[in-house]
């Protein structure tokens, strides 16, 4: 699945992608369990978080009226201290969960971390939790989904890039369940996306309803280049 090229153009590639975690005009946001979600952008901190991911990404405590100056923006560092955090599933297959309103830029990722273990839930609904719906320069970072607690949507998986680039997805664990249909059941999907980073995650108990489904795979990919898949668990 790794796709080959020159050793140098794999380093800036990487470097592309990866880049510093953070510009220098860039913000440390918090999410904690028992923060407050009227905290505004300007006065977050560690001592003032945000109690919920979704105030990180929208900008707002509702996905249908996003406020893009009051979300993570390019460079920003969300740190999600340990905790379940649940939002609505949206249904359909690239329809992410936590689809950032804003997008970073190469060398300044909007960055969202787990400190500790993080568990992503859906509170009703179906389909991908976390990745980027049209939305680059995004990683995610340290994040547990169990699709017992998120259900899964069909032909993508919990965690899902399209029509993105330079996203990194990092340290993940995906715990799968039996899918109830027989056809692209997936753990990690990326769809028409550029350098996508995929490594050091664990993806476990991807499968089909008869265990004879096709394209049923731990990592996906479709139509997308440049993509590098390192150091993972696949069971």
């Amino acid at each position: 699945m790794k796709t080959h090229r020159p050793f140098l153009l794999t380093l800036l590639l990487s470097a592309t992608i990866v880049g510093p975690a953070a510009s220098a005009a860039a913000k440390p946001l918090f999410v904690a369990p028992g923060g407050n979600d009227a905290v505004p952008y300007a006065a977050n901190d560690a001592a003032h978080p945000w109690a919920t991911i979704g105030r990180a990404v929208w900008g707002s405590t509702t996905r249908s009226a996003p406020n893009a100056a009051e979300a993570a923006k390019a460079g920003d560092v969300v740190t999600v201290a340990a905790g379940t955090y649940a939002t609505a599933g949206q249904g359909t297959r690239w329809a992410v969960a936590y689809n950032p309103v804003n997008a970073g830029t190469p060398g300044a990722p909007i960055v969202f971390r787990a400190e500790g273990v993080v568990r992503l839930t859906l509170s009703s609904g179906r389909g991908p939790v976390i990745g980027s719906d049209g939305r680059s320069y995004v990683t995610w970072d340290g994040f547990t989904i169990d699709e017992t607690t998120a259900p899964p949507a069909q032909d993508t998986g919990p965690v899902t890039v399209f029509g993105a680039t330079g996203v990194v997805l990092r340290r993940l664990d995906i715990v799968g369940t039996v899918a109830a249909w027989d056809d692209n059941h997936n753990g990690i999907r990326v769809e028409q996306a550029n350098g996508t980073l995929i490594a050091h995650s664990r993806i476990r108990g991807i499968g089909s309803r008869s265990g004879y489904g096709q394209n049923d795979a731990a990592i996906m990919l479709y139509d997308s280049n440049d993509t590098v898949i390192e150091h993972n668990d696949l069971e």
